[in-house]
């Protein structure tokens, strides 16, 4: 019998620590925190209470599950190895079934509270998807909290999405959150056609570019790898990043919207030349 854990084991041990402070957090604040701003009267329901119970007991049991499996790891407890990832995994399927009848008692809870047909709609897609916006959360705050720059890189590649989300007056359940989300088919679309994923992604090329969404993924990993960095708006200009040696803005003054690097470094001569890149993409080079 082997006495190294597996793969599936490491996943499951991995799994179960990103699911452990779920406990602290699973209640009726969760659906805000997930993007959607319900009143009492749905949340606090008693179907939807109800619904919380089995969750957070699942929730609650799986930190000894954890420890055991990473004692038996460590001592290298083939057996043990087995048995607890087999619990664990056990566990979280049976978390991921008890999110999607929380999601259920949601939906069944809309009625009768004066939503509009189009909030009914609404609310019924978030109860349909609130375990895996639950799992996504879980796991890219995991990522964030123990591998910040790996985190933040995928973030601007656009891999993961840790994303603060404004509130929409077009959108009155709409709550102010932290969008969290792993977009694993995004791999594919970068590496296959990455000047068309990028402009996609951040709107390369598009008259209304202006480089916020962007900017703002750059300076979190600027900042995770240990490097201050600010953003600012002036008037009405597009937001500026200023970063040590360098400066990034969308150039408003090109058709479409370009994107403007500043380097401030010394240069004993003058220079101004276009370099074609990858693609439709180019840089010029000025120097003063």
């Amino acid at each position: 019998m082997p006495s190294t854990p597996g793969t599936i084991e490491i996943i499951a041990r991995e799994i179960g620590r990103a699911l452990e402070p779920l406990e602290e957090i699973l209640g009726p604040d969760i659906v805000e925190r997930l993007g959607l701003t319900l009143p009492n009267a749905l949340t606090q329901s008693q179907g939807v209470t109800a619904a919380f119970g089995p969750a957070a007991g699942i929730v609650k049991a799986l930190p000894p599950i954890i420890q055991s499996l990473a004692t038996a790891i460590e001592n290298e407890d083939g057996a043990g190895i087995i048995s607890s990832g087999k619990n664990l995994l056990e566990k979280v399927i049976q978390l991921i079934n008890a999110l999607g009848n929380l999601g259920n008692a949601i939906k069944n809870a809309s009625g009768g509270l004066g939503f509009s047909p189009a909030e009914i709609n609404e609310i019924n897609k978030f109860g349909e998807e609130l375990a895996i916006k639950i799992l996504h959360y879980m796991a890219v705050g995991y990522m964030d909290k123990n591998l910040p720059t790996l985190a933040s890189t995928l973030n601007v590649l656009g891999i993961v999405e840790n994303d603060l989300i404004e509130e929409n007056p077009a959108k009155p359940l709409q709550a102010e959150f932290q969008k969290r989300e792993i977009h694993f088919g995004h791999i594919i679309d970068l590496f296959t056609d990455p000047g068309e994923y990028l402009s996609d992604l951040y709107r390369f090329g598009a008259n209304d570019f202006d480089g916020t969404l962007l900017l703002t993924r750059i300076k979190t990993m600027l900042e995770r790898f240990g490097f201050p960095a600010d953003l600012y708006k002036v008037g009405s200009q597009p937001p500026v990043l200023e970063a040590y040696y360098f400066s990034l803005q969308a150039d408003k003054s090109t058709n479409p919207p370009s994107l403007k690097l500043e380097l401030r470094i010394p240069a004993a001569f003058e220079a101004n030349q276009t370099i074609d890149l990858v693609g439709p993409w180019k840089a010029t080079l000025q120097s003063k």
